[in-house]
């Protein structure tokens, strides 16, 4: 069996209702997806990067009950789960819940981001925008999952930015777009079809805040986002036919083993 020994960075976030109903799927298909995609890299001696979501029954929680299932001797529980935490995330927590959270995972503090040029706004999504540098700096692979489309706090869905991230600094990305959601966009954008949503125009209407965002230097613009999404090579090592599998089945299990088949391939 394939060992998989860096960290695997995980996006994922539900997608739009709508989404879901068009393929027959529901909110717990996306975390079943979740599950399975962490579970195989446990079960293959890999280690979980996730940024965010420390709200009581969300993903964070998910991944701590798994690890508990897939612990090891040889690689004690806070070797297989980085947990990236943003400024505004980290502040927030308790003393409590700050001392579990390290009882089980490696927690990575990233500091928080000063606006550059005396430019005011925008820095929360500024320290979330940090955190994902940092996950694209230190692991192995991206992969990318679901994901809300509009209404987040920065200038561009954070799966997107993620993918983005990712790409330009090189990073093998791992797109399962057949759920829908803003991985499906990337997936679009990686065949040459731009979708509506990553136009600055959607999110302008759908995205509080997105035109001081703009305005604040928060992020990258329309033009630089297509500049290296659009057609890019995601590296993942896949063939084009299992790529193009990958990006639009709503078949987990199938999306689960190419999900795996890629990351043994680029040696995560």
């Amino acid at each position: 069996m394939s060992r998989l020994d860096g960290a695997v960075a995980v996006s994922v976030s539900e997608p739009p209702e709508r989404d879901l109903e068009e393929r027959g799927l529901s909110k717990d298909h996306v975390r079943h997806a979740f599950i399975e995609v962490c579970r195989q890299v446990f079960a293959r001696g890999g280690s979980i990067a996730y940024g965010g979501d420390l709200r009581r029954g969300g993903y964070t929680d998910t991944l701590l009950a798994l690890l508990r299932t897939y612990s090891r001797a040889d690689r004690p529980a806070r070797q297989r789960v980085q947990q990236y935490l943003a400024w505004p995330v980290w502040t927030r927590m308790t003393d409590d819940e700050a001392e579990s959270l390290a009882a089980l995972t490696t927690v990575v503090e990233v500091p928080a981001v000063d606006p550059p040029d005396g430019r005011d706004g925008g820095s929360e999504a500024r320290d979330y925008s940090a955190m994902r540098e940092a996950m694209a700096k230190e692991t192995a692979a991206r992969v990318v999952l679901g994901g809300r489309t509009s209404g987040q706090v920065g200038r561009w869905p954070g799966v997107v930015e993620e993918a983005y991230l990712a790409l330009r600094a090189r990073q093998p990305l791992v797109v399962a777009g057949g759920i829908g959601g803003a991985a499906d966009c990337v997936a679009r954008a990686l065949r040459g079809d731009w979708p509506a949503e990553l136009t600055a125009h959607f999110q302008a209407t759908r995205t509080r805040g997105h035109d001081a965002l703009a305005a604040a230097g928060v992020g990258p613009d329309e033009a630089e986002v297509r500049r290296v999404l659009l057609g890019a090579n995601p590296r993942d090592g896949l063939d084009q036919s299992a790529r193009h599998a990958l990006h639009g089945t709503a078949d987990l299990d199938l999306l689960v083993s190419l999900v795996l088949r890629s990351l043994v391939r680029v040696g995560a």
